[in-house]
């Protein structure tokens, strides 16, 4: 099982989106089938994003949709997000252990940078390469190498593997960030070490930490600071930035070459002026799938010419455009949903089970951090599959030992010692003795999977 996880994260960074979409719908008939009831009591944390999707067709049936290609398109955009996180739920009820994805996130983290650094030192061009030529022809690197950096780095006791494969890893997966010169690589490593230390406020984020931040970058990173500060005073102290904050500002440019130079950002500002333009109901809704958002030039982007904006990088202008205003609201209230279920993983009493839901937890904070630059769980990359199958995994450990663990509600007072609740749970393995973990546990204590001679209460 550990080969062929990895083997299908990892098909994610090579696979078109298009075959790995069409790998991962075939892969989740093909666990319904075998287990047709899985799964399905995990549906209700996933429906602010299924949501989304009928957002969009009412918007679709309010504005029209250009042509039948651009509507599929839009449409496929869309319905990456719960398939995925599906397709995470249905992993977790197959039986896979913690130890098991943990490890294969490692594996195919290292896979990815044997192939990014492959493709790198191929290239005939790149000792005169530039970043921008970089990111364009070798590619911008691989969240599951950042991940696997960060596991081997600080995850150990969660993965327990020899000391040479996770110094290995470790070359492997440094080699390939640095080499791509990718900040977001840099942001990501860190943010899921101080993670996978305990180092990060889960609970915090849990309880508004993770709308909190979704709606400041919100404002930040949208034409809604320049209606709040005013046009002037966001051109002025935005000059004092550095440029990859610049970028993501949100205000029009005047000349090509400052639409070129912050095209992030002035895509992000046509994004939301065309909704406007459209009037409250599509402030509201979105106008649907299909509507592509014209621009005032003819812009090259690489080797193509483009009168309208091809892929949105902020995700806020994607849910915007499609969505409108609840399709944004729907966004956070899903992030804010995995952010909770991060944290009472986190909780748990076994060890790998913390483990998964510290990963997750940093997980959630990359995935916010991400929304207004490369999309966040909306990217129809790598990073967009590996989010939402990492949360999907999430969510069906949450449910699934939740449901067995004989407690409906979710935290045990630890009353000895002045230790602070715990998650009734002692280790989320595979029932039955499989994790090492269990391999102690009695469940005959009201079937709540207590230490021999323990209470659950006490």
């Amino acid at each position: 099982m550990t080969v062929f996880l990895a083997a299908f994260l990892a098909s994610a960074g090579i696979l078109p989106a298009e075959a790995h979409f069409v790998i991962s719908a075939g892969l989740a008939v093909a666990l319904l089938v075998r287990r047709p009831r899985s799964g399905w009591k995990a549906t209700p944390l996933l429906l602010p994003a299924a949501a989304t999707i009928l957002i969009g067709l009412t918007g679709t049936a309010a504005f029209g949709y250009p042509t039948e290609y651009d509507l599929a398109k839009g449409l496929w955009y869309q319905i990456r997000v719960p398939l995925y996180l599906f397709v995470g739920v249905l992993f977790a009820y197959t039986g896979t252990d913690e130890r098991t994805l943990l490890r294969a996130i490692l594996y195919a983290g290292a896979a990815l940078a044997i192939f990014y650094l492959a493709r790198y030192i191929a290239d005939p061009n790149i000792d005169l390469a530039d970043r921008t030529y970089v990111r364009r022809y070798i590619g911008k690197g691989f969240l599951l190498s950042a991940l696997a950096l960060a596991i081997a780095l600080c995850g150990n006791r969660y993965i327990g593997l020899p000391m040479m494969i996770r110094v290995s890893a470790i070359a492997l997966a440094a080699g390939a960030i640095i080499a791509s010169t990718g900040r977001s690589a840099i942001v990501d490593t860190t943010v899921i070490s101080l993670a996978l230390m305990g180092l990060l406020p889960a609970q915090i984020l849990a309880k508004g930490g993770v709308a909190a931040l979704l709606f400041a970058l919100l404002i930040i990173t949208t034409p809604l600071v320049s209606w709040i500060a005013g046009t002037d005073t966001v051109a002025i102290w935005s000059r004092n930035l550095p440029h990859f904050m610049q970028e993501i500002i949100a205000i029009d440019r005047s000349s090509i070459y400052e639409i070129g130079r912050f095209w992030r950002g002035f895509e992000t500002y046509q994004a939301f002026q065309f909704l406007l333009g459209h009037g409250p109901v599509a402030v509201l809704l979105g106008t649907g799938f299909g509507h592509l958002v014209p621009l005032p030039i003819t812009m090259v982007l690489g080797t193509e010419a483009f009168d309208s904006i091809p892929i949105f990088h902020n995700g806020f202008s994607f849910l915007g455009v499609r969505g409108g205003a609840i399709g944004i609201v729907l966004y956070v209230v899903q992030l804010s949903i995995l952010a909770y279920v991060a944290w009472r993983l986190s909780t748990a009493r076994g060890v790998r089970c913390r483990g998964i839901g510290r990963l997750l937890v940093g997980l959630t904070v990359c995935c916010a951090l991400a929304t207004p630059v490369s999309g966040g769980l909306m990217n129809y990359g790598e990073a967009g599959s590996t989010f939402g199958l990492l949360f999907g995994f999430g969510i069906g450990t949450y449910i699934r030992y939740r449901r067995t663990s004989g407690v409906p509600t979710g935290t045990v007072p630890a009353r000895r010692h002045g230790a602070r609740p715990r998650w009734e749970v002692p280790d989320c393995g595979p029932p039955g003795g499989r994790d090492g973990d269990l391999a102690d546990i009695v469940t005959s204590d009201a079937g709540l999977g207590m230490p021999s001679g323990k209470s659950a209460y006490f």
